[in-house]
């Protein structure tokens, strides 16, 4: 649940500025989550 969640959060943080895509990919918040397969798909545009 907590995934679904977070997938949610990072979509809509994109929607609303793209340029959250990039900041996600090196910003260390992420640093536990950035080996998810779903994370990767995400910042990769491909979820």
């Amino acid at each position: 649940m907590k995934d679904l969640e977070a997938i949610d959060s990072l979509n809509r943080a994109i929607e609303l500025d793209p340029e959250n895509r990039e900041l996600a990919k090196t910003d260390t918040d992420f640093d536990s989550i950035r080996d998810e397969d779903w994370f990767r798909a995400v910042v990769e545009g491909k979820g």
